[in-house]
């Protein structure tokens, strides 16, 4: 939004430097319009008020490591200051005096910044292929997550399907052929078979996302990736693509990393069309072909080859952590964790002469709901017995790096983790009847909810369209850990690197009675 045309009713916190700071601030303690809903304190004006500051110009789109982390990372600590959640990080914020609140978590990053004017991608092997004439942007986007200066590479172009090794499915998209300094052609998504007690049902797995088909790339040796885009799949147009340019931010590799393809990317749906036919193949038939038991992966007899020059630099980004202890020592060193992610894009290319991108639904509005469940948790009555935690991470629009991070190093141990609940769009369409759940039937804290929806007489959905919102539902605790006690979380045998699911990932994609609002009323089933 351009300076000044957000709409402001109300600063939550007079203390930040904000373009709202002449506003009148939220009366907490006194009375609601008796048509405001509320559910333990938390109510419409708030989450709406929080949402308008954390997607306010000021905080310059909240890209970590850019200008506006700062301001961001301040926000949240007035916030759970003002609350009164106890520092859980182990670090103060950057440039604070000595004896600060240790509310963050640092999270050391690398970034890497792509030239897209040096990008370019052809293929040789037949006429047709020789003569495809393929535009960095319009036609393909690629990028390396290794900090290097320059990506060189040249490989068999081969057709692996959906890209998926899934033992327990009894599913090997490679078979036995050698991939290495290969260059892979993948599809998005999990393989659609009409056995719904495979890969999940209508519901993606891991193995559908494209994180997972770049990781499998690099197990498998390929010198690159190319996914191919299909909207309907993918969930998302070409022009979400087209914006995964400029800075993109990755974790450094550690000494046991899988070292990853030097080159990922994406191309266009016409284009694969026009690169199949090239080839002698028809995309559609090949698509066939790869939802069938039995498929193997087709060498389409070409020679890709790419290049891209790049700059890096390492940062530093914050998760910003705090707790309410539970008032029961025989419990209290259990913890429930909520989380949301408070980072978006910051500032890019102009759109309509706007260059902030300011992430008002994704994800100010979860971050909202985040600092009133954190409110709600602390003011309740009687003090819950259990523990609890409110991380507010980092680098989620980048692959969900900081919650990677905590899950690498956690502040409680995982095995002292009984449910993750996550918020990433919250509801902004009013009043509904139920709740849509992404991971549903892989914790027993599906129990849980349900129970709690049904005192709202409410019921619960499997995740609202999966294959299309995933991709930004995606477990948010990347990781394979069974945990005692009320919540269990069965991970897949040989499952993929840190997966499996979320511990629990309830997230409202277009269902509840004010989504955060009721987000709450699971929470005395666990305390």
């Amino acid at each position: 939004m351009s300076p000044g045309s957000l709409p402001m009713n109300g600063n939550l916190f007079p203390t930040m430097q904000t373009a709202t700071n002449t506003a009148p601030m939220v009366d907490r303690a006194g009375p609601l319009e008796d048509d405001t809903p509320q559910t333990n304190g938390i109510t419409a004006e708030a989450l709406a008020t929080y949402t308008r500051e954390l997607a306010d110009d000021s905080m310059l789109g909240r890209a970590p490591a850019g200008p506006g982390e700062l301001p961001t990372l301040e926000y949240l600590q007035t916030a759970y200051n003002r609350i009164g959640l106890e520092p859980a990080g182990n670090s103060a914020l950057p440039g604070s005096p000595a004896n600060s609140p240790n509310f963050f978590q640092q999270v050391g990053l690398v970034t890497i910044t792509a030239d897209p004017s040096t990008a370019y991608l052809s293929f040789v092997g037949t006429p047709e292929a020789a003569q495809l004439k393929v535009n960095s942007g319009e036609d393909f986007v690629t990028w390396t997550t290794t900090p290097q200066n320059m990506v060189d590479i040249a490989g068999g172009l081969i057709f692996v399907g959906y890209g998926v090794n899934a033992p327990e499915e009894n599913w090997n998209d490679f078979a036995d052929m050698d991939m290495t300094g290969k260059v892979l052609l993948m599809l998005v998504n999990d393989p659609p078979l009409a056995d719904d007690n495979r890969f999940g049902g209508d519901a993606m797995t891991y193995y559908g996302r494209w994180t997972y088909k770049f990781e499998e790339g690099a197990r498998q040796g390929a010198a690159g990736v190319l996914l191919i885009h299909d909207t309907e799949a993918a969930g998302y147009g070409w022009n979400v693509i087209q914006g995964w340019t400029g800075e993109q931010i990755h974790v450094p590799l550690s000494p046991e990393s899988t070292t990853p393809t030097p080159l990922q990317g994406w191309i266009s749906w016409d284009t694969a069309e026009d690169l199949f036919a090239a080839a002698g193949h028809h995309l559609d038939e090949m698509i066939v072909a790869a939802t069938t038991q039995g498929f193997e992966p087709v060498d389409l007899g070409l020679i890709a080859g790419a290049h891209l020059t790049n700059t890096s630099r390492t940062v530093t980004s914050y998760n910003a952590v705090g707790k309410v202890m539970g008032s029961d020592p025989a419990y209290s060193n259990e913890y429930i964790i909520f989380t949301a992610h408070w980072d978006h894009f910051g500032v890019g290319d102009p759109i309509a002469g706007d260059n902030i991108y300011n992430g008002a639904f994704d994800n100010a509005t979860g971050t909202a709901g985040l600092i009133e469940i954190a409110e709600a948790w602390k003011n309740t009555v009687p003090a819950p017995r259990r523990s609890a935690l409110f991380i507010a991470t980092t680098a989620e629009e980048s692959g969900l790096l900081g919650s990677a991070f905590y899950v690498q190093n956690p502040i409680v141990p995982l095995e002292n983790t009984l449910a993750v609940i996550n918020m990433d769009g919250a509801n902004v369409w009013g009043e509904t009847t139920d709740m849509t759940i992404v991971g549903l039937g892989n914790s027993t804290l599906d129990d849980t909810l349900e129970a709690a929806l049904a005192d709202q007489g409410r019921t619960r959905k499997v995740s609202f369209t999966a294959p299309i919102t995933s991709h930004l539902l995606a477990p948010v605790f990347r990781h394979s850990i069974l945990t005692p006690g009320l919540f269990s979380l069965a991970s897949r045998p040989n499952s993929p690197s840190k997966f499996v699911m979320t511990i629990t990932r309830i997230v409202t994609i277009s269902r509840p009675t004010s989504s955060i609002q009721h987000g709450i009323s699971v929470a005395p089933h666990l305390i």
